[in-house]
């Protein structure tokens, strides 16, 4: 007998009428997303959590059950979760999962975290899950400071926002750091959604006001050729900025500060 049919054996064994739980809120959740195991502890609903990724950091105790396309299914049966909560990708969601999530009576929700939107909104999603966390109240408000524009904000200023690498790619419309920037009142290149593959080529014909890598420093053909158009050319260097969640609020936060205490 193969491992699916194993675990799924085991589930029809042991399956009760724990489906029922969806009804109120989540207290055993298996978090298979980085973004949303940091965005729980922020709210703090750690105690919540009964299983992670290898990369949810501020949770040594809890067990990791794999990704989300490469999940321990026998563990997952163990810990038997009445919520599992996956980052919404292109790919959907592991077949297998979904199987044994049905006979078990697991919820699965899967939660968006490209747009600004879908990050400010995750507590809210996850409250909404789990139940109000005692901290949410002062995440929503870190939040709504944060998206108020800077006094020293320029918005006539048209921003290109590169990723570090050596390749060029770009933050496109509709990722959450442009969107940051748009609410701000700024505008941004390219018009592309989501982080398009771009030409330093096509930088130097756009001429855009500033060209900001986000997350490292800029390579130095990049700095030769734009700075040889005149393009200014600049480093957010805060990894955090890369990173989907309260990461991102609390680098947000600095560089929105950072940005106040110019002249």
């Amino acid at each position: 007998m193969g491992l699916l049919a194993i675990v799924l054996a085991s589930a029809c064994d042991r399956a009760g009428p724990h489906g029922a739980a969806a009804a109120g809120p989540a207290r055993r959740v298996v978090s298979l997303s980085p973004a949303i195991s940091a965005t729980l502890v922020a709210l703090g609903h750690a105690d919540r959590v009964a299983g992670r990724t290898p990369w949810c950091g501020g949770l040594p105790q809890v067990p990791v059950v794999g990704t989300s396309m490469d999940v321990d299914l026998e563990r997952m049966v163990a810990i038997d979760p009445d919520l599992i909560v996956i980052q919404r990708t292109s790919r959907g969601t592991l077949p297998e999962l979904e199987r044994v999530a049905r006979v078990r009576g697991w919820r699965i929700e899967t939660l968006p975290c490209d747009s600004l939107q879908d990050l400010s909104g995750l507590g809210n999603r996850l409250q909404t899950l789990c139940g109000p966390g005692p901290e949410g109240a002062s995440l929503a408000a870190r939040w709504q400071a944060v998206l108020r524009p800077p006094a020293a904000f320029k918005p006539q200023e048209r921003v290109a926002f590169l990723l570090p690498g050596p390749g060029v790619r770009a933050f496109g419309q509709g990722s959450y750091l442009v969107d940051l920037w748009k609410v701000w009142g700024g505008r941004c290149w390219p018009e592309a959604q989501g982080w398009p593959e771009v030409q330093i080529e096509d930088l130097v014909v756009a001429r855009p006001d500033r060209v900001i890598v986000v997350g490292g420093q800029p390579s130095p053909e990049l700095n030769r050729m734009l700075e040889s158009d005149q393009v200014q050319v600049e480093s957010l260097a805060d990894p955090r900025l890369l990173q989907p969640g309260p990461d991102f609020l609390v680098a947000a936060e600095a560089w929105r500060a950072s940005m106040e205490r110019q002249p």
